[in-house]
């Protein structure tokens, strides 16, 4: 009888669906002036990390926009684990895709999300590091603007088992 109960609560538990947990994330404000092909990142390491062990993560936030002009801007996001040389570099091997293309207009605050099915597995990578780094590259908008802005803000890391 002890046997079959054991059995029994081991179906049962393997079925569950945990819950997923759920990390606060400070806002984020990465310069937007990355219309000439470049990822800018944040200026200091987001610190706010996930154990190892889930199948997936999603990063959600209020993403706003500000430009000196009223053009939509395409904005992509990355991340790395390492600090960029400068504020805004050339793409390379340490700058990981995060997103698809986010379509985003100055000055409209506009819910995003960030990982989901396709690029999940590589947030939940970098997430599971001590600290890491957001930044975005921009296309449209305006070229090369010091005034150029994404602030990403209550921003929440999900992450399911």
């Amino acid at each position: 009888m002890n046997r079959l109960y054991i059995s029994s609560a081991l179906v049962v538990l393997s079925s569950c669906s945990f819950a997923p947990i759920t990390i606060p994330v400070a806002d984020v404000e990465i310069p937007g002036n990355s219309s000439a092909g470049l990822v800018c990142y944040t200026p200091t390491p987001i610190t706010e990390s996930a154990p190892v062990g889930f199948n997936s993560a999603d990063y959600r936030a209020t993403a706003t926009y500000t430009s000196i002009g009223t053009d939509t801007a395409t904005v992509t996001v990355y991340g790395r684990t390492t600090p960029p040389a400068t504020p805004c570099v050339l793409p390379s091997a340490a700058d990981l895709p995060l997103s698809g293309p986010l379509t985003l207009s100055p000055g409209v605050p506009q819910e995003i999300l960030v990982g989901g099915p396709e690029y999940g597995d590589t947030l939940a990578d970098l997430i599971t590091e001590t600290s890491y780094y957001f930044g975005a590259s921009l296309s449209g908008g305006v070229l090369l603007s010091t005034e150029e802005r994404i602030r990403l803000t209550d921003g929440e890391i999900s992450v399911s088992y």
